[in-house]
């Protein structure tokens, strides 16, 4: 009677057996992690349009005259206060001036601040802290000023101001070369009337 022998895999066929398995798991983990970081990027963007979109509905509450006192640019790192930049060379999405805001257009906003923001309960909501939020007024070229009490240095009216809102966040993505990292953001504009010079007010 002939016995028969209990054969295992050799180690040929064991690895052709994991190559063909790593070949059709590695693509499956490639998707998944593609749409793994697709959701959060969609995410990302949808919690900044919403801090862009609550501080546009602030300013707009607030209205032109407000709006005409305040600095050029302000800028505010996550859920922490809002400052001046310390460089206006990475602000490239709208012509502001160099010059340094003045006493009344750092007081103006101080006030516009703690109104809408410095509250257990704020009206603006805060921000995750890997954002940055941008509040700029496009320079509009010159005019006089609607009211001859305006304080010195404020913006020049014209019969708008663009106000630029801006959130700025940085991704980290996956590559064959490592991980790269890359800035996205969402911008935001409005434009305010002068109630004053719509009038025929002004000079």
């Amino acid at each position: 009677m002939q016995q028969r022998r209990n054969q295992g895999f050799s180690f040929l066929e064991l690895f052709i057996g994991i190559i063909i398995l790593f070949a059709g798991i590695i693509p499956i983990f490639w998707v998944m992690s593609g749409s793994t970081q697709t959701a959060r990027l969609t995410v990302s963007q949808v919690q900044a349009t919403n801090h862009a979109s609550n501080l546009i509905e602030a300013i707009r509450a607030v209205g032109f005259d407000a709006v005409s006192q305040f600095p050029p640019i302000m800028q505010q790192l996550g859920k922490g206060k809002w400052g001046v930049p310390q460089s206006l060379d990475e602000v490239l999405f709208a012509p502001i001036s160099s010059d340094a805001p003045t006493n009344d257009q750092l007081k103006a906003w101080d006030s516009f601040e703690k109104a809408f923001f410095a509250s257990d309960d704020p009206i603006v909501p805060p921000m995750e802290d890997y954002y940055i939020r941008y509040f700029a007024i496009r320079d509009s070229g010159g005019g006089a000023p609607a009211d001859p009490s305006a304080p010195t240095g404020s913006v020049r009216r014209e019969k708008t101001l663009t106000v630029i809102i801006r959130v700025e966040w940085t991704v980290r993505r996956s590559s064959n070369a490592g991980e790269v990292q890359k800035k996205q953001h969402v911008e935001l504009r409005t434009v305010l009337g002068d109630p004053y010079r719509s009038l025929g007010g002004g000079g």
